[in-house]
């Protein structure tokens, strides 16, 4: 079945895969040579530094004697744990490794107790310890490395308890042509992943990843779409594509020239420090630096062919899936896994919502799997730059269903009637597997607190009247924004004529816009600092094409020229929807003028807080004569009424109880003339109140626009 469509690799598309390999080989044989090199060296500084010792008495030259062993030691310690992290997973390569570095430790050693036993000076004894110390934290970095695993960060599961679901898999891997996974996990992603402890030995010999299930995406597809999915991700990894040794060779370099943050901070921390150790820690960093810059620039030469043929092994491992379990499932589960993620974002905004109430849930999956039937919930739209997995880059979902889509029914046959059996029937008492993954969720929060769960029917409640959810109609329109009617002729916008009709402005495609400005204004801050630096980042993918830093620029110009089309194409949206409903009914003018006030007042009252600050601060800065307080007195007395016209707007909105502390501070304030100054100097509590009147109330304000934002969106569906 797999060789039926492995039409994806056609003549003259294995180029991008050769130059890799060449470029992959290139890169280990200058990395080989530099490391033997610079180790030949330091053998030989530290032979040097050892004839010197053994050879000549004086003082001063064992001193010089013992740096030079000292540098050289340093030296081959910096080399062996480049050597040790490739290696780091797999026991029998490590123990070599380990053996050859435990003959440098001894020596090291014991060439210090000699020093320290031989040589009682103080000056002597200082070297021989700053050389164990040395030698101390080789061996620490060695048994560091030795048990540092990779951590999925998931429940494991076993086949004792979910036999049916191992079975399933096991069926699939061998359709595929994988080995079975290692382990699998359930994780907190909203998506089904392969693993691998990426190591030198795993690229060239078939090892076993850990298979990672996201839960929140099981609850969301079926059977069918959940064979798909896994045999799309042992796709990448099949004996029959490239994906693997593409993707691990990348990620291996990658990872040692550009992840090794931890290592240098050492380095950096010891040659700061004022002892002999930190004497030789500097040149021997500088060492370990150089040969990082040499192999970033024969890593380029990977980089720059690897997107050759990433793609066309994306689509490749996508064959393989519809091949083994249907395009047609492959496709509906691919267009689930955003709204999956959405739906799951929901239910953790209710968990969050209900932690203030002291309550839990006892299912979040059960929560999100209400969302999801609500069929109310838009994909959220992804940030388009990728500097941190580059090497696992993926065309978009759009590209991928389109090439599964177009394929001729021959090629990609469907194979399997759609069945609508949840995912979850594979797992044994996925009810309670589900609740010990939500208890998870809560570990850190819950422990040593009283917590009451909220049951199904508070959710559903808390979801039918969420009151920062939109009718479903507008497709999203009005979502996670308000419109901007500051500035809007409301009078001659409702005598305008109506050219569209309801479909035409409240679609899929409309309601997608704010969330594409708010992708594109997010993804100009990661541009800005990767420009900047702030982001370790040389290269990036943006859209699936490889750029580098100098780019920057001219995207950041792209994405400006974009957000300022599509807010123009909102508001003339906006405009066009206020006249529409206009003209159903004229009472919508109320509305809209009723929001148009409540933003004018949120400025006014911005602007005024800003004044009165600068008022407050100049009391503090500066001695002021009695007539310069009497006139900033004035203007603050003058600012009060705009102040206390926005206080008592929060009283009358019934936004706050009146029973609680806030209602009285409010309304103590209103009903309080403070006069903040007097012949004794300033009153530091009357200035503490007003201050906390100008900003700890912009929540509330924040509730009153959005009280009237609901009514007028709601209420121009009824008017």
């Amino acid at each position: 079945m797999i060789k039926d469509v492995l039409f994806w690799f056609k003549p003259g598309r294995s180029v991008g895969f050769r130059k890799v390999i060449t470029a992959v080989f290139l890169f280990f044989v200058v990395y080989a040579a530099l490391l033997i090199t610079v180790a030949l060296l330091a053998v030989a500084v530290c032979y040097a530094g050892l004839w010197i010792i053994i050879t000549t008495p004086e003082f001063l030259i064992v001193v010089t004697g013992v740096a030079l062993v000292a540098f050289g030691g340093l030296v081959l310690f910096h080399l062996i744990k480049f050597l040790v992290k490739p290696w780091r997973y797999d026991k029998v390569i490590y123990a070599v490794i380990v053996s050859a570095a435990m003959a440098l430790i001894g020596v090291c050693g014991a060439l210090g107790i000699w020093i320290i036993m031989t040589r009682p000076a103080m000056a002597d004894i200082l070297a021989g310890a700053a050389l164990i110390a040395a030698d101390g934290l080789v061996l620490f970095f060695l048994i560091n490395y030795l048990f540092r695993g990779y951590n999925p960060g998931g429940v494991e599961i076993t086949e004792e308890e979910h036999p049916q679901l191992f079975t399933f898999i096991r069926q699939l891997t061998a359709d595929v042509g994988i080995p079975f996974p290692k382990k699998i996990f359930l994780s907190p992603a909203i998506n089904i992943s392969v693993r691998y402890n990426a190591s030198l030995w795993s690229i060239f010999f078939p090892v076993s990843g850990n298979l990672e299930i996201g839960p929140g995406f099981v609850n969301s597809i079926n059977i069918d779409e959940f064979r798909a999915t896994l045999a799309c991700e042992f796709g990448y990894f099949s004996r029959k594509s490239t994906k693997r040794f593409v993707y691990e060779a990348n990620y291996l370099i990658y990872n040692m020239l550009y992840d090794n943050s931890r290592d240098a901070k050492f380095m950096q921390s010891r040659a700061k420090m004022r002892d002999v150790f930190a004497f030789f820690a500097l040149p021997a960093g500088k060492i370990g630096k150089g040969i990082l810059l040499i192999l970033q620039k024969v890593y380029k030469i990977i980089s720059k062919n690897y997107l050759t043929i990433s793609h066309e092994v994306s689509f490749h491992a996508d064959a393989i899936a519809a091949g083994v379990a249907g395009g047609n499932n492959l496709v509906t589960a691919l267009n689930r896994i955003a709204v999956a993620g959405g739906c799951y974002t929901i239910a953790l905004n209710a968990a969050s919502a209900f932690m203030k109430e002291k309550k839990v849930t006892r299912n979040i999956f059960s929560n999100q799997l209400t969302v999801l039937r609500s069929r109310f919930v838009h994909p959220l739209s992804k940030s388009r730059i990728n500097y941190k997995n580059q090497w696992a880059c993926y065309p978009t979902l759009k590209e991928r269903i389109q090439r599964l889509e177009s394929a001729a029914p021959t090629e990609f046959p469907d194979l399997f009637e759609p069945d609508d059996t949840s995912a979850w029937e594979l797992f044994n008492n996925a009810k309670a597997l589900q609740e010990t993954l939500t208890a998870n969720i809560y570990r850190e929060i819950t422990q040593g607190r009283n917590f009451q769960f909220y049951e199904e029917e508070e959710f559903d409640t808390w979801y039918q009247t969420n009151p920062y959810k939109m009718p479903a109609v507008y497709k999203g329109l009005y979502d996670q924004r308000y419109i901007d009617l500051i500035g809007w002729d409301l009078e001659a916008l409702a005598t305008q004529p109506v050219y569209v009709q309801f479909g035409e402005l409240f679609n899929e495609e409309n309601g997608q816009l704010p969330s594409f400005i708010s992708r594109n204004e997010k993804d100009i801050v990661t541009l800005k600092a990767i420009k900047e630096k702030h982001i370790r980042a040389e290269s990036f993918d943006f859209e699936g094409a490889r750029y580098v830093r100098s780019n920057c620029d001219t995207l950041i110009a792209k994405m400006e020229e974009e957000i300022v089309l599509m807010k123009e194409k909102l508001l003339q949206m906006d405009k066009q929807a206020f006249a529409f409903f206009y003209q159903q009914n004229n009472s919508v003018m109320v509305l809209y003028q009723q929001c148009q006030a409540i933003q004018q007042q949120q400025i006014t009252f911005a602007e005024t807080v800003d004044q009165i600050k600068q008022l407050i601060h100049s009391f503090y800065i500066s001695m002021l004569t009695p007539e310069e307080v009497r006139s900033a007195l004035d203007k603050i007395t003058a600012h009060e009424i705009v102040i206390k016209k926005v206080m008592q707007s929060i009283i009358k909105e019934n936004i706050i109880s009146p029973e609680s502390s806030l209602y009285k501070k409010i309304s103590n304030y209103i009903n309080t003339q403070y006069v903040y100054f007097s012949d004794k100097g300033k009153h530091d509590e009357e200035l503490y109140v007003l201050s906390e009147m100008l900003t700890s109330k912009i929540p509330l304000l924040e509730e009153i626009q959005h009280k009237y934002y609901r009514k007028m969106v709601e209420g121009q569906l009824s008017a």
